[in-house]
């Protein structure tokens, strides 16, 4: 009879273990799914914020380009504004600082170089008998427009060539190698990282004259304190 109730007991302590690792299995294998499914999820959002920010990115660098674009054409538009502010006051400019006389004067004058297939303009170009006056004008000007101007123009014009074509036929008719060189840089502003005292600096520096443009009809002289004096090459 002992014995009996022994076995029984066993066995129902073995049933009982049998239970217990099923269901630990079981606890185990939905431990195992959940983790699985909550991987799978973190990776889909993870993905998805991964695509998100993609999209973002891209729609940045479309708003970007589109405010590149518009800043483009704005200088572009200003650009000609001040061309024709000077244009329209060098004579009067030129004579009142400097005593020079010049009568013609010409926009955007397409250039080329002697022995390189590089082309160029000046953007203001005046001729009086005696001198030429060729002016860099910019928006906005910081130091190396002044220096490369000065560099490539100025003191490199015996290698320039004026394109002899319908535009430029009346300026070709008016130079004579009598006539000397002289030049300068007119802006409205300046970059962010210098100043106007800077930039009236370097263009003295390099014998040019620097032309602050104040309004339509409206330029002063910047570099006036230094007595600017310009300095004039053969052509």
């Amino acid at each position: 009879m002992a014995n009996d109730d022994l076995k029984e007991t066993l066995s129902m302590i073995n049933q009982s273990l049998r239970q217990m690792s099923k269901e630990l299995i079981e606890a185990g294998e939905r431990q195992a799914k959940e983790r699985k499914e909550l991987t799978m999820e973190l990776i889909k959002e993870r993905k998805e914020l991964i695509e998100a920010g993609e999209r973002q990115a891209k729609a940045h660098q479309k708003l970007l380009d589109r405010i590149d674009k518009i800043d483009g054409r704005e200088a572009n538009r200003m650009g000609r504004i001040a061309e024709s502010v000077v244009a329209n006051l060098l004579v009067w400019f030129i004579k009142k600082y400097f005593a020079i006389e010049v009568k013609d004067v010409f926009r955007e004058v397409k250039i080329e170089f002697k022995n390189s297939a590089k082309d160029s303009d000046i953007d203001v170009l005046a001729i009086g008998e005696q001198v030429i006056v060729a002016v860099e004008v910019k928006s906005t000007i910081n130091e190396d427009h002044i220096t490369g101007f000065n560099k490539k123009v100025i003191r490199n014009f015996s290698n320039v060539e004026i394109v002899p074509n319908d535009r430029n036929k009346r300026i070709l008719e008016l130079l004579n190698k009598k006539q000397k060189l002289c030049g300068g840089v007119a802006f409205i502003g300046v970059a962010k990282d210098q100043t106007e005292n800077e930039i009236s600096t370097v263009a003295e520096k390099h014998g040019l004259f620097a032309m602050r443009i104040m309004g339509k009809n409206s330029v002063e002289l910047c570099n006036i304190k230094n007595n600017c004096k310009l300095k004039r090459y053969n052509i």
